[in-house]
């Protein structure tokens, strides 16, 4: 690796005057000298090493994304908004991921980053428990959430999953369906929580019973998927309607149902959540309530520079990113 000492050596001139040329200083040397000392850095492809730098200044020009592991695409598009939005800021971003409620993990990562003294943290789809959150308060590491969030405290930037759960229900609805499962959802009380009151809240607007046998719950994983229109399949012959946690939840379903020979949306009408690339490249294509995950990204990487700043709170200041119904061959009108 090239160093200060090798630019200064064939420069011939100290490697302090090397040091405040690179960091661009002033009035310590003259243009000749700093012509000839970047034309040699270049020569030789210097690279400031910016991690010694930061040891030096004590802290990370860093921002950290702690992503949830869970066995979805959603965050693809999330990530692709903060490369997008991180491009010439001057920070450097690093990703780390953990399970979506695991305390003790959570702990563990957040201590490892709090000794390094990092600039700032984007948790996607992570929810901590109040003990970590003040661990994290203390150490006065800007943070916000994206996707979901654990408490009415702290900024989110997502989607209203309330309203999610609610969309994807009433579409199915006009549709003719009456009987309809919720698939693949997780029991927690975020965003699997609020999904849920949207999907009763619908059924109740239109005067059908919301039964619990028709929530299968899960981890908004494809496997989830596979197992409820197995659970549908066996036990319900008059439900003909599903929303899909997930994308790769409704991959399951499909799946599983060409397999069986269970036909899509002839015997079963599928909605699903997210509306990521999955929707396209699956047969039948799938109707989605589409996120705008790339937009939460670019956000979320926006507020939290604001918040490194000063010159924004994150208290009860969450940010609501619109959805949509996509709909493609995986829904059609009850005719039976």
């Amino acid at each position: 690796m090239v160093t200060i000492k090798d630019i200064a050596r064939e420069a011939d001139v100290s490697p302090s005057t090397v040091s405040r040329v690179l960091s661009n200083k002033k009035d310590f040397f003259n243009p000749a000298t700093a012509a000839k000392v970047r034309k040699i850095a270049k020569k030789l492809g210097y690279r400031k090493n910016t991690l010694a730098a930061n040891l030096v200044k004590k802290k990370n020009n860093i921002i950290v994304v702690v992503i949830s592991s869970v066995e979805t695409n959603f965050s693809d598009q999330i990530i692709k908004g903060i490369q997008s939005e991180a491009q010439g800021i001057g920070y450097d971003i690093m990703y780390m991921y953990t399970h979506t409620t695991n305390e003790e993990e959570h702990k563990h990562i957040l201590e490892t980053l709090i000794s390094r003294q990092i600039s700032g943290i984007l948790f996607v789809s992570v929810i901590l428990e109040k003990e970590n959150i003040t661990l994290l308060d203390a150490a006065k590491i800007p943070y916000i959430f994206v996707s979901i969030k654990p408490d009415n405290e702290h900024m989110v930037i997502g989607s209203d999953d309330q309203e999610i759960g609610y969309l994807a229900t009433k579409y199915l609805i006009n549709l003719g369906h009456k009987i309809i499962g919720l698939a693949g959802v997780d029991a927690y009380p975020y965003a699997g929580f609020s999904r849920i009151k949207g999907y009763q809240r619908a059924l109740d607007e239109f005067g059908i019973e919301a039964n619990e046998k028709y929530i299968f719950y899960g981890d908004y994983s494809y496997n989830s998927g596979s197992q409820a229109i197995k659970y549908y399949h066996e036990n319900f012959s008059s439900l003909t309607g599903i929303v899909a946690a997930s994308d790769s939840c409704a991959t399951g379903i499909l799946n599983y149902a060409y397999d069986h020979k269970i036909k899509i949306p002839e015997e079963y009408s599928i909605i699903t959540i997210d509306g990521t690339n999955l929707c396209n490249i699956t047969r039948p294509r799938l109707t989605s309530v589409t996120q705008n995950f790339r937009k939460m990204g670019s956000l979320g990487v926006r507020k939290l520079i604001k918040l490194m700043e000063g010159k924004v709170n994150t208290k009860n200041k969450s940010i609501f990113v619109p959805v949509k119904i996509d709909v493609r061959s995986s829904t059609a009108r009850l005719t039976r």
